[in-house]
């Protein structure tokens, strides 16, 4: 695969924000979508498609003004309306939502007909006519030539409310999925060099943090690529029941995995007994809240992810803490 070959060709062009309607050529590979949406927030998800396409409903739109919509950690529901004129001679794009986590997309498309047929993606069933990919979100886009298509997108999510969308030329799309699993294959060979490394250390040394630091690159890793969709989804499409709680699994070993080498490398050391049962706390907070997600996955989350926060911030003060009292004790050992 030439990847120059890729990067050259490509041409990313972001929605112009002085322009509604967002415009396609036979020089374009991929546009991400911007200021050009506009964005209507349904707290309660009572909308209907008929509501919106007429005043007054349509009037509830907002348009897009703050780069890629992020809603954050929200269980409201979401729709987007963007208009496409397509001057190209493909009529058939596809449509990216890069979330991985969301849990039910719906993608309203204009027929000549006047009405609108819809292709919805959720975690219990997917339209696979309109639905290009599941994972992340990839929809069908069809554009009849020289003329202004207006979508609808309804989307719902328990999870990250991270809406980055973006228009795909077919050929450009899969060269990109194409890529992404040879980097998915790089990395997963450094991580295996890695583990080989440590298990000789540990076998050499028989200290046990060689073990933890294992499975904290791990859970590093799992976490990095799930958020950025580039884990298991991309390589086993069809295995539903791993992509809900993947990240907080993730996220909470991370932290766990911190805590525990903090302690195994300093505890002993610098008499902080306190670690052992910072260690039993952390544990069962992450437990509470892998349970919590099954009922609030948006709180469950916000609690991960400030365990982890707080967690990398007390393990590098104690790291500070400990590069400040021992530095010192060498000084004064090298000059005797």
């Amino acid at each position: 695969m030439d990847f120059r070959l890729f990067l050259e060709t490509e041409k990313p062009i972001s929605a112009d924000s002085n322009k509604e309607t967002i415009q396609l050529n036979d020089n374009i590979t991929k546009i991400s979508l911007s200021n050009n949406l506009q964005i209507l927030k349904d707290p309660e998800g009572i909308y209907k498609l008929e509501e919106l396409l007429e005043p007054p409903g349509s009037w509830k739109f907002v348009q897009n003004e703050k780069g890629v919509p992020n809603g954050g950690f929200s269980s409201d529901v979401y729709w987007i309306k963007f208009t496409v004129e397509n001057d190209s001679e493909n009529e058939e794009w596809l449509l990216e939502l890069a979330n991985t986590f969301i849990d039910k997309a719906i993608l309203y498309s204009p027929e000549p007909s006047g009405e609108y047929s819809s292709s919805k993606l959720s975690n219990e069933q997917s339209d696979s006519e309109g639905v290009y990919s599941e994972h992340p979100p990839v929809f069908k886009l069809v554009l009849p030539n020289e003329v202004r298509n207006t979508f609808f997108m309804r989307v719902e999510s328990q999870g990250g409310m991270h809406l980055p969308l973006t228009i795909w030329e077919h050929t450009a799309f899969d060269t990109k999925s194409n890529q992404t699993m040879v980097l998915i294959g790089l990395i997963s060979g450094l991580f295996l060099i890695f583990c080989l490394w440590c298990i000789k250390w540990y076998r050499a040394s028989h200290q046990v943090s060689f073990l933890y630091l294992i499975f904290l690159a791990f859970s590093m890793l799992l976490a990095s690529s799930s958020w950025k969709g580039w884990g298991f989804p991309s390589i086993w499409p069809d295995v539903d029941w791993w992509y809900e709680q993947t990240i907080l699994v993730a996220v909470g070993t991370v932290s766990f995995m911190f805590v525990l080498l903090t302690k195994e490398l300093l505890a002993n050391n610098f008499e902080l007994s306190w670690l052992s049962k910072l260690t039993k706390v952390t544990g069962v907070y992450i437990l509470f809240s892998f349970l919590l997600s099954y009922f609030t996955y948006t709180v469950a989350s916000a609690m991960l992810f400030v365990l982890a926060s707080l967690v990398v911030l007390l393990s590098l003060s104690l790291a500070m803490y400990a590069w400040n009292k021992k530095f010192p004790m060498l000084v004064l050992m090298q000059q005797r």
